[in-house]
């Protein structure tokens, strides 16, 4: 037992926040988009792309780059191994994926 406070220096990326702030601001349809229709708890496309903006502005400290839907061709897995991913996952409109982009940037500038 330590007598004194033990810190390290780290910084914690905001993601719950930034859900929260989608359910806030966008509203519930937003909201339930960020989540996999297939067991509404892991992250659907939506939700990862949020998640992504949120760590690269978190570690690079930079805007995240404008979305590229060409990204999920080459994404490894959809969804859990044990389940055949389905052939109608949504992925972001380049609107949606702009809107999340700037509430990432806003969560990300409310840390500073």
């Amino acid at each position: 037992f330590r007598e004194e406070p033990y810190s390290i220096p780290a910084r914690v990326a905001p993601i719950g926040d930034a859900f929260g702030l989608v359910r806030d601001t966008l509203g519930e349809e937003a909201f339930v988009q960020l989540y996999s229709p297939s067991d509404n708890f892991h992250h659907s496309p939506h939700g990862t792309w949020l998640q992504c903006c949120i760590l690269y502005c978190m570690i690079v400290d930079e805007e995240p780059p404008v979305y590229n839907p060409t990204w999920w061709q080459v994404a490894r897995y959809l969804e859990s191994r044990d389940k055949q991913p389905s052939p109608d996952i949504p992925f972001p409109t380049e609107k949606e994926a702009e809107d999340l982009r700037k509430l990432a940037m806003d969560v990300c500038d409310k840390l500073v």
